[in-house]
């Protein structure tokens, strides 16, 4: 076959959606011609379709390296560039993730998810204000963006400026679904103040993770003033442990949502009630255990001994966006604790071990508490036989925190909204001190900082 008769064969399969055969011609195609912009193009198309958007991007660039003012190609450039900005961002490849955004720009200047992108990418690596800046011209050239909203609310909330930050942060409503079942709600009526639900009866819903539902059940008692009846609906691990803290808060079931004609999720408690960083209640703590569940744990598993007992976290879970960077290795846990000297004894908390990882606790005779967790109430019992918590950011340490134990956080470089961005101590919880990556993905200072901190507590 000639090049025209393989291109024409090569399209009529690409028109089919046979995608498989439509490559194989297009690529015979360019052995025969190597500079037809139109075959590397519509090869481009494949690539992307099928998520290889490296590939994509070689077969878009030899296309207008053949033809710059190929539209088609420019516009399928900047689409894939777009897509590998976000795939180099989330394997933390931030350099190849800001080179792609700025290749966006420069082919089109006008393109608010690329300024979006660069904004995500200048506070990953902590620049604040030209993450700012970016985020300034993405929404001037699209004040509807939802992302771009988004992640001015999530820049705000990380500076403390929550007044701010949670009436932005409302956004997420059109971007995520906020319950296991969005069904649960959709017949109900999503608050805007407090002043329309007075004498009304008010459902609060969870939201994404365990931790969000333990740090913001602190605002119950503040909504408690408020004139309305509100209940409250959780996930099920956290049921005996709230329940056994609030005997006077209802939480309902699935077959009791119908009740309800008005509801806002749970994170919602801070824009209605009106937080700041400097108002927020309960840092003190907020949470506790029968003492008696205490004992029998400290019994049954030998921790009466004049050992300073320190109870551990290593990773969270794997659903979590930012998880590979919130969490480590056990290994690489052991490694920067084991230097502990002195009359010191670890227990992991640990939640949902693997194989390998029970091994490595034997190995170094480390009690596995955590294999014994049913729910969080149990969790929360853990945590109160310690002397002190190590754990990563997860909802380990909203549960040491409510307890008003003694908790050291490990932060990634790049860390969640609800930590700031450089402090050591948080308004969020008086008992938690906070250790910060200094460079992405390195954790020795971390637990340099850490050992140092306990060793001179010995």
């Amino acid at each position: 076959m000639n090049e025209e008769e393989l291109i024409t064969l090569a399209y009529e399969f690409h028109t089919q959606n046979d995608l498989k055969n439509a490559q194989k011609y297009y690529l015979l195609a360019l052995t025969l011609n190597p500079r037809h912009p139109q075959v590397h193009n519509n090869l481009g198309t494949i690539y992307q379709a099928a998520q290889n958007y490296e590939t994509a991007r070689f077969h878009y660039e030899k296309a207008l390296i053949c033809k710059p003012d190929y539209f088609d190609a420019i516009k399928n450039m900047i689409n894939v560039l777009n897509k590998l900005t976000i795939v180099y961002k989330l394997d933390n490849e931030l350099t190849k993730a800001k080179e792609c955004a700025l290749k966006v720009i420069e082919l089109d200047f006008e393109n608010s998810d690329a300024y979006n992108n660069l904004g995500v990418i200048y506070k990953e690596n902590r620049d604040l204000l030209k993450a700012e800046n970016c985020y300034k011209k993405a929404i001037e050239l699209d004040p509807t963006s939802v992302d771009t909203l988004l992640n001015i609310s999530l820049l705000c909330l990380l500076q403390k400026e929550y007044e701010k930050g949670f009436e932005l942060y409302r956004y997420r409503y059109h971007k995520y679904d906020l319950h296991t079942n969005a069904e649960l709600v959709k017949n109900m009526s999503l608050i805007q103040s407090l002043e329309e639900v007075k004498g009304k009866k008010v459902l609060i819903s969870f939201e994404q993770g365990f931790g969000d539902a333990i740090q913001f059940i602190r605002f119950r008692s503040l909504l408690a003033t408020v004139n309305a009846e509100f209940s409250f609906y959780i996930q099920e691990p956290l049921k005996k442990l709230f329940t056994y803290n609030f005997p006077y808060t209802r939480f309902v079931d699935h077959e009791q949502l119908k009740e309800f004609n008005y509801y806002f999720p749970i994170m919602d408690a801070s824009h209605l009630l009106g937080l700041t960083y400097e108002n927020i209640p309960s840092s003190e703590g907020y949470l506790k255990v029968d003492k008696k569940d205490v004992n029998e744990v400290t019994i049954a598993n030998e921790l009466a001994n004049p050992s300073k007992k320190i109870g551990f976290a290593f990773k969270g879970s794997s659903l979590h966006q930012n998880d590979s960077n919130r969490s480590m290795e056990l290994s690489i846990f052991l490694e920067g604790v084991l230097t502990l000297q002195g009359d010191v004894r670890l227990y992991s908390l640990q939640h949902g071990l693997n194989e390998d990882e029970k091994k490595l606790l034997k190995e170094y005779d480390i009690v596995d508490l955590g294999s014994q967790i049913k729910d969080f109430y149990d969790t929360a019992v853990m945590v109160a036989c310690m002397d002190l918590n190590i754990t990563i950011d997860s909802s380990l340490v909203h549960i040491s925190g409510a307890l008003a134990k003694k908790t050291l956080l490990l932060l990634p470089f790049a860390p969640d909204w609800r930590w700031g961005i450089d402090d050591s101590k948080t308004n969020w919880y008086d008992s938690v001190k906070i250790y910060r990556q200094q460079e992405v993905a390195l954790w020795d200072s971390v637990f340099e900082a850490v050992v140092k901190d306990i060793r001179d507590e010995l």
